[in-house]
């Protein structure tokens, strides 16, 4: 009976880090996740501040926010993207993934002037198309 508590001590003892890590790596990949998923949001509002309020307020809300803020101006429309960094602490992910990681989110919008004439460019093709 005593071999037996012994054999199950010395089979847990074996299991306990690889269980351990395992635990850590859903932490930090559920802590990644959840991080994209506030930054898509990010992404989103100041996407709207840059189109409605001008550069210098998405700026001030990528700031508040704290992540990184990049755009880059096409020819009709600007890819802007916002970015942050994420520690990871399970050993082993870390140097999978790299430590920082970086999380990333771009989103392509078109100016308003533009979207404008495109829909008047419509509206005229459809009055064209109901007077014939």
């Amino acid at each position: 009976m005593k071999r037996q508590k012994g054999q199950a001590l010395i089979e847990f003892i074996l299991i306990l880090p690889v269980l351990l890590m395992i635990i850590t790596c859903m932490f930090d990949i559920g802590s990644i996740l959840y991080t994209k998923y506030k930054m898509n949001q990010t992404l989103d509002t100041v996407s709207e501040i840059f189109l409605n309020q001008g550069e210098e307020e998405a700026n001030n809300y990528a700031i508040k926010e704290q992540v990184k803020l990049k755009y880059q101006k096409n020819k009709e429309s600007y890819e802007i993207t916002v970015s942050k960094k994420q520690n990871i602490t399970t050993p082993g992910l870390n140097k999978v993934l790299g430590n920082p990681y970086i999380i990333e989110e771009t989103k392509i919008v078109y100016p308003l002037e533009i979207k404008n004439e495109e829909t008047n460019d419509i509206n005229s093709k459809e009055t064209e198309e109901n007077n014939e």
